[in-house]
């Protein structure tokens, strides 16, 4: 462990200043047994240590001072050697419970939710939880509590071991300080207030997951990660025995929240135009955690001339061209990701799009001649597999494309979609987007703050992520956009099937609800295409969002409010069109009797 010793901030109630050390603090009910004991300066049968009467209530269970702007990352306890009569024969002793175990045990829904949740930490909460314990004890006033502000810890977060360095997940709690929970479902959503019951479930996992208790014998010392380890004391009878123990404190950092894993793009990473349900995952996580996912984009025949000097080409990109033989699309897709626990009967998979970076300072577009574009094959005046080459400027956020002008980016994400059901083959294309599992979607308001949400039709879910784009247009029409490698940030979270999902995917920005419709068959048109997008949000709205809203009037809304667009218009002979309803639009939610 490489951290320092605190100084004792004291505040009414602790124990009284040891001389000539600050770092100590004593910790019991022990009465002086003469005058100016243990360095203190005190009479004799006086009592000298904090004490504060345990109980066997989940609220005893505590990491200490989580309402710190750094709370501690260390405590060690010492029972003094040579001091008769200080430890109880019954009872006293300190248990430890894990929040890392605990953290294992939760469900996918509940981890999900604890990712999402934040604790406000409060020293005032702290104090009064022990004055209404210990009425005798010395209140403390508004100016004490104005000293020590409350502080807000994911909890969900990433803590060190003590020894080693090794950075785990786990939960942060304290029941007895925390004063609220405020709740984020997405990135869009506004935060909401749940009830502190739900910190009382998640302690209880903790226990559950294994308790430690220490019984005390004299000399004993004991030292514990703050950060990793709930503690409470076992209740003895204060009136027979008497308890001592020094207690020492470590300082620690500001808590964090889980660091995202990261999915380099590597010949092993990368899937070259395929979604498979079979291939090997590349990193498997849990349900609420923030992965790092490195793209690149495009065939040997797209890098622009002179790409070893005048452009930034990502090496690997070369790389996966010499050693990737097995391609069946043009996209060149990272992953997949596994996420454990996932039931397709009970679960879909949400996405949130947390950051999108540019990896390369240029893009390419062109007309591929294996379908044209929306002119097709015999457009006239069309040049096919030729690229246009635009030069990225990702610290500006615009483009200077080669036709010359100038644009804005927005950078998304063209495939984002999981295994494949099993009605169909094993490995299909990423050519074709589907409701069902999402895939070349080319959605471009799918960019950073946006939330998509797929069907999962495995318990491994196997994300696919990849044709990375800079900035598109609706309908993508010559074939393709300003393809680029990027760089993704996502929350990856199994929730429970909402009652309007209908299995297909949906999203959802900071301002609007998107719904999703695709038909994959020559005889289908756009205007199926569109009534599948409609009847989604007829669905989200009436039985979801607006339950006392009926269809009738959901219909209109839409029709006066709502924006149907196209999706998918080179990739015959899928079809697809999105539909936008801003949510500003909405009418109020009126709570149901």
């Amino acid at each position: 462990m490489n951290a320092d010793p605190l100084k004792y901030d004291r505040w009414p109630g602790q124990s009284k200043n040891i001389e000539e050390c600050p770092y100590l603090a004593l910790l019991g009910n022990y009465v002086a047994r003469k005058d100016n004991d243990l360095g203190v300066k005190c009479k004799k049968g006086q009592g000298i240590a904090e004490f504060k009467p345990a109980t066997n209530k989940i609220s005893e269970w505590h990491t200490d001072g989580s309402f710190l702007a750094s709370p501690k990352q260390a405590i060690a306890l010492y029972a003094p050697y040579n001091i008769k009569d200080a430890l109880p024969l019954e009872g006293g002793e300190t248990r430890f419970a894990s929040c890392v175990r605990g953290l294992r045990l939760l469900s996918p829904e509940l981890r999900a939710k604890a990712c999402k949740t934040s604790a406000v930490h409060s020293w005032e909460t702290f104090m009064r939880f022990l004055e209404a314990r210990d009425p005798s004890r010395p209140k403390v006033t508004a100016e004490d509590v104005a000293k020590k502000p409350d502080q807000t810890w994911p909890l969900v977060r990433n803590c060190t071991t003590t020894a080693g360095g090794i950075s785990q997940e786990c939960l942060y709690l304290n029941p007895k300080n925390t004063k609220r929970l405020i709740y984020k479902d997405n990135e869009n959503a506004i935060p909401t207030e749940i009830p502190k019951d739900f910190i009382d479930e998640l302690a209880q996992y903790v226990l559950d997951s294994g308790v430690y208790a220490h019984k005390w014998e004299a000399g004993d010392f004991v030292i514990w990660n703050n950060s990793k380890l709930l503690h409470a004391a076992s209740p003895f009878d204060h009136t027979k025995y008497q308890r001592l123990l020094f207690r020492c404190e470590f300082k620690g950092k500001e808590v964090q929240a889980p660091l995202p894993k990261y999915i380099p793009c590597t010949v092993e990473s990368v899937a070259w135009g395929y979604l498979s349900r079979e291939r090997k995952p590349v990193l498997s996580v849990q349900s609420g955690d923030v992965v790092t996912v490195d793209t690149v984009s495009g065939s040997e025949s797209v890098l622009p001339i002179n790409f070893d000097t005048e452009w930034n080409i990502p090496p690997e990109l070369k790389l996966i061209h010499n050693h990737v033989s097995d391609r069946l699309g043009p996209h060149i897709l990272t992953g997949p990701i596994a996420i454990q626990r996932a039931d397709p009967s009970r679960h879909c998979l949400q996405i949130d799009i947390l950051d999108i970076k540019l990896r390369s300072d240029w893009s390419w577009t062109f007309s591929p001649s294996r379908t044209g574009g929306a002119l097709g094959t015999q457009a006239n005046g069309i040049e096919f597999d030729v690229p246009r080459h635009t030069r990225l400027e990702p610290g500006a956020g615009w483009a200077k494309p080669s036709w010359g002008g100038v644009l804005d980016i927005a950078p998304f994400f063209g495939v984002l979609g999981v295994a494949p059901p099993q009605y169909l083959p094993a490995r299909v294309s990423s050519i074709p987007p589907s409701e069902v599992y999402g895939g070349n979607l080319d959605l471009k308001m799918l960019t950073a703050g946006s939330t998509l949400y797929l069907p999962i039709h495995s318990d491994k879910v196997l994300l696919y992520i990849g044709d990375g784009h800079a900035r598109q247009g609706d309908g993508e029409c010559c074939g393709t956009a300003l393809e680029t490698a990027l760089q993704g940030t996502f929350r990856l979270s199994l929730i429970a099937i909402p009652p309007s999902f209908n299995h297909r995917a949906r999203a959802e920005t900071n301002d609007s609800l998107i719904t999703i419709g695709i038909v994959e068959h020559e005889e289908q048109t756009f205007e199926t295409a569109a009534q599948r997008a409609i009847s989604s949000m007829l669905d989200w709205l009436c039985l979801e969002l607006r339950p006392n809203l009926n269809r009738t009037d959901a219909y209109c809304l839409i029709s006066v409010a709502g924006d149907i667009r196209v999706t998918q218009l080179v990739n015959s002979p899928t079809r697809g069109t999105h539909l936008v309803l801003p949510k500003r639009v909405l009418p109020p939610l009126i709570p149901s009797s």
